[in-house]
């Protein structure tokens, strides 16, 4: 964390504030009531978050997939398949 004294001393500093308009909130007048809104971000976070876990679930099935097929490609080389695989052949 930076003290005042600290941040003024830096070369070209400006501590000037700029406000940019929101031209969708102009006619605030016409806003939904706060509940409203306040739903509306509810629902989205929902969306959002069941999104999340339909990758996060894609994600683990793979997972599961591959230590699958590591398990069984190593079952395979314990049992001692005296013939190399297409990919080990060179």
């Amino acid at each position: 964390m930076f003290t005042y004294d600290e941040i003024v001393a830096r070369d070209k500093v400006s501590l000037d504030l700029l406000w940019l308009r929101d031209e969708s909130l102009e006619d605030s007048a016409n806003l939904p009531e706060p509940n409203v809104l306040a739903q509306e971000i509810a629902d989205d976070l929902r969306a959002a978050l069941g999104q999340i876990e339909d990758i996060l679930g894609d994600l683990e099935g793979r997972a599961v997939a591959q230590e699958r097929t590591r398990s069984a490609t190593a079952a395979e080389r314990a049992g001692g398949s005296a013939e190399p695989r297409a990919d080990e052949e060179a």
